[in-house]
C-alpha cells in the first residue's frame, strides 16, 4: 500500500509541474502578443503621419523650383550690364529678389516608414522574450518622438508678382535710357508732339543752326526747338522773316539738345549753369541720358518744372 501511495504522489506532482510550466508559457505568449499589438498600432499611426509628410514634399519642391526660375531670370536681367534710366528700378528688383530668397521654404527631409513587428510562428520561448524586450524599447523610443506634421505648400504668389513687376519696370527703364541716348531728331519731335502746350517744332540743320554747334567736336548731334503756347511772344523785337521756332530759340518754349555721349551733355550743362540767376538765364536745364532738356525762362518756375517733367516722361516711356 505504501508503494502505491508513493507512486500516486509522484504522478500528481509531475502533473502539477507540467501544468505550472504550461501556464507560464501561455502567459508569456499572451504578454508578447499584447506588447507587439500595442506597438504595431502605434507604428500604424506614425506611418500615416509620415506618409502625409512625405506626400507633401513634391509640391514644396515644385513651388521652390518655380520661384528659383523667376529669381534666376530676374538676376540675369540685373547682371546684363545694361543700365536703367531710373536707378531705383534696379534697387527695387534687387530687394524683391532678396526678400523672395529669404522667404523660400527649406524642403523637409523624406522620413522613413517603420515596419510592424511580426512574431514568427516557430519562435522559441527565448526568441519571444527577446522580441518582447526589443519591442518595448522601440515603443518607448517611438512615444518620445514627435509625430511629423504635414508641411504646408508655400504660397509665393506675392513674391513672384513683385519680382515680375519690378523686372518689367527695370527692363522698361533700360529701354527708356536707350531712347534718350543719342536719339534721332524724328524720335524727339514725335514724342514732343504728344504734349498739348507745344505749338511748333523744328530741328536745326547745317544751313539753319543759330549756335553753329551741329556736328562740331563736343557739339550736339541734333537740336530741336519748340514753341509753347503759354509763352507770350507779342511785342518781341524779332524781325518778321525770323519769326520761326528755331530763330526765336529756347526762350520761345524750350529746346532739346542731343549729344553723342553723357560726358558731352554734362559739359554743356555745366556751361549753361554758369548763366543761372544772371541776366542771361534762359530757364531750367537738365541732363537726360545724352540730352539736355531746356525750358524757357518766360514760363513761371512751376510751369518750367512741370513741362520739364512731362518731356522727360514722354521721351522715356515705353509705347
Amino acid at each position: 500500500m505504501k508503494k502505491v501511495a508513493a507512486t500516486i504522489f509522484l504522478v500528481v506532482m509531475a502533473c502539477i509541474v507540467v501544468a505550472c510550466n504550461s501556464s507560464r508559457v501561455e502567459g508569456s505568449e499572451s504578454t508578447v502578443e499584447a506588447v507587439v499589438a500595442e506597438y504595431n498600432a502605434l507604428v500604424a499611426q506614425y506611418n500615416v503621419a509620415v506618409a502625409a509628410h512625405n506626400d507633401a514634399i513634391p509640391a514644396i519642391v515644385g513651388a521652390n523650383t518655380y520661384l528659383e526660375e523667376i529669381i534666376t531670370d530676374a538676376t540675369l536681367a540685373l547682371n546684363s550690364g545694361e543700365l536703367p534710366f531710373d536707378p531705383q528700378t534696379s534697387i527695387a528688383l534687387e530687394q524683391s529678389i532678396s526678400t523672395a530668397m529669404a522667404r523660400m521654404m527649406t524642403v523637409p527631409d523624406l522620413l522613413p516608414l517603420k515596419e510592424e513587428v511580426i512574431i514568427p510562428v516557430d519562435a522559441t520561448t527565448s526568441e519571444r522574450e527577446e522580441i518582447e524586450q526589443t519591442v518595448i524599447a522601440e515603443k518607448d523610443a517611438l512615444i518620445k518622438i514627435s509625430f511629423p506634421d504635414t508641411p504646408t505648400t508655400p504660397d509665393y504668389t506675392v513674391s513672384i508678382e513683385t519680382i515680375k513687376e519690378n523686372q518689367i519696370a527695370f527692363q522698361n527703364s533700360i529701354q527708356g535710357l536707350k531712347q534718350v541716348t543719342a536719339p534721332s531728331d524724328d524720335f524727339v519731335m514725335d514724342r514732343l508732339k504728344e504734349l498739348d502746350t507745344i505749338l511748333g517744332l523744328a530741328a536745326v540743320t547745317k544751313n539753319h543752326d543759330p549756335n553753329g554747334y551741329l556736328g562740331t567736336p563736343g557739339g550736339y548731334i541734333g537740336c530741336i526747338y519748340f514753341s509753347d503756347e503759354r509763352v507770350d511772344k507779342r511785342g518781341w523785337d524779332i524781325e518778321p522773316e525770323k519769326y520761326n521756332v528755331i530763330d526765336i530759340g529756347t526762350i520761345g518754349g524750350g529746346s532739346i539738345e542731343v549729344y553723342g555721349t553723357v560726358e558731352e551733355a554734362q559739359t554743356r550743362d555745366t556751361y549753361l549753369a554758369s548763366f543761372d540767376n544772371t541776366s542771361l538765364d534762359r530757364g531750367t536745364h537738365t541732363v537726360v541720358g545724352t540730352l539736355i532738356v531746356r525750358i524757357s525762362s518766360k514760363l513761371a518756375h512751376d510751369q518750367q518744372i512741370d513741362l520739364e517733367n512731362q518731356i522727360i516722361t514722354v521721351l522715356t516711356e515705353i509705347q
